[in-house]
């Protein structure tokens, strides 16, 4: 089947914390949005988080006022969801993190839109495929994970299921690019995504500071916020890894254990072919690990 690359007309389905959000966004860009809910009163709601928004963002100058007007020209709201859909090229759904609920609407959407839209889920636990299932065009079918407020977290997720087309995920990676943000591809389903994986390790280890009496909640916040936390806008691990020539360091440390490779207690395992692959790149001088990292193509 030929697809429609172009993607012009957008619907969000729920107007939520997250949903009226998303829409903003894709009307700033100058896109034509249609907002879904189910309630009048919701929707309204959502207007005038969105009018309130646009003009806190005016007053910081992240956009200009006169983007104010001409973006909620191009909002509609509708409580009928055959409206949302029948026109839409692309649609991201935000409603409750039920499955069954998003099962339902995902079976209703794919009954009720042409072939060529694209569907997202803005889920941040539930597996595409699962989601996939309730459709009859998995293929179609994506995760597009966006972070609280989107408007102002430039980073969307993007997980591929089991059956989702390449195309598809070209189509809207390239559109996020389009709009200034900056999207990730999960290459293949895993609990977390990408960015809820990375948190939860440091909650986890935050916890097991505090249980095991090392350090107060309280210094576990300062000891993130005032060092590391602070490069971490900049750099990412992977970076910073090459920037302090972290192989050699880490395995000079390995090899007196201070890393936990013989004393079984260490602070970092990293898998053998893994190590292997990165220091092959580490080699190839400054940039070798990160250089091929635009579509997660890098070190694996």
């Amino acid at each position: 089947m030929e697809r429609k690359n172009k993607i012009q007309r957008i619907s969000v389905i729920g107007p939520g914390m997250m949903g009226h959000a998303i829409a903003q966004e894709f009307a700033v860009a100058g896109f034509d949005v249609t907002l879904c809910g189910r309630d009048e009163n919701r929707l309204e709601e959502a207007m005038e988080k969105i009018e309130n928004s646009l003009q806190e963002l005016a007053q910081w100058e992240l956009i200009s006022k006169d983007e104010i007007d001409p973006a909620l020209s191009r909002l509609v709201t509708t409580t009928d969801l055959e409206a949302a859909g029948s026109g839409a090229d692309f649609i991201v759904e935000s409603i409750v993190e039920v499955l069954e609920v998003k099962e339902k609407l995902f079976a209703r959407l794919d009954a009720i839109c042409p072939q060529h839209t694209i569907l997202a889920s803005n889920t941040s636990s539930l597996m595409p495929s699962t989601l996939a299932a309730a459709t009859r065009h998995p293929d179609r079918f994506l995760i597009a994970h966006y972070f609280n407020p989107p408007y102002l977290m430039p980073l969307v997720e993007i997980v591929k299921g089991e059956h989702t087309a390449d195309d598809v995920v070209d189509t809207i990676f390239n559109l996020y690019k389009r709009m200034h943000k900056r999207p990730i591809i999960c290459q293949k389903e895993a609990l977390g995504f990408i960015v809820n994986r990375l948190q939860l390790v440091l909650w986890r280890e935050a916890f097991n500071i505090v249980q095991r009496g090392i350090a107060s909640p309280q210094d576990v916040d300062r000891a993130v916020k005032d060092s590391f936390g602070r490069r971490l806008g900049m750099v990412g691990p992977f970076e910073l890894y090459e920037y302090i020539d972290g192989l050699p360091a880490f395995a000079r440390k390995g090899g007196k254990g201070g890393t936990g490779r013989q004393n079984r207690q260490g602070l970092l395992r990293v898998d053998t072919r893994v190590y292997r692959k990165m220091a092959q790149k580490h080699s190839q001088g400054p940039g070798g690990i990160c250089q091929e990292g635009q579509r997660g193509e890098g070190v694996r």
